[in-house]
């Protein structure tokens, strides 16, 4: 099996995504189980996007993604929900961030 984990920007709250040792501890333990974690740092929404409907992610077994849905903007919140909408592999929604809002604020009404 193997795992993506995507990591949008620093969430608008101050708090960075996945710490350092989160991250590790989560390699640690998928290296233990014989399993790949990928993680990818991305710079923006729209990376975050992309990296959704790229080869990547349709190559991986799971996607973890963190990304705060408060954060986004607006221009950018239907692209990102197609990518969601078209994900072939399971998603689970990490945060980081207690604070940080949930992507089921961007469903459509």
């Amino acid at each position: 099996m193997s795992i993506l984990l995507l990591v949008a920007p620093v969430h608008p709250h101050g708090t960075e995504a996945v710490a350092d040792d989160a991250l590790m501890g989560l390699w640690d333990r998928a290296q233990a189980q014989g399993e790949d974690l990928v993680w990818r740092a991305c710079a923006d929404i729209e990376q975050v996007t992309d990296c959704l409907a790229g080869r990547e992610a349709a190559s991986v077994d799971l996607v973890l993604l963190d990304v705060d849905a408060d954060a986004i903007p607006e221009g950018q919140v239907a692209p990102l929900r197609r990518a969601l909408d078209a994900l072939s592999v399971p998603l689970i929604e990490i945060h980081a961030d207690s604070r940080a809002g949930d992507l089921a604020t961007i469903s459509p009404a």
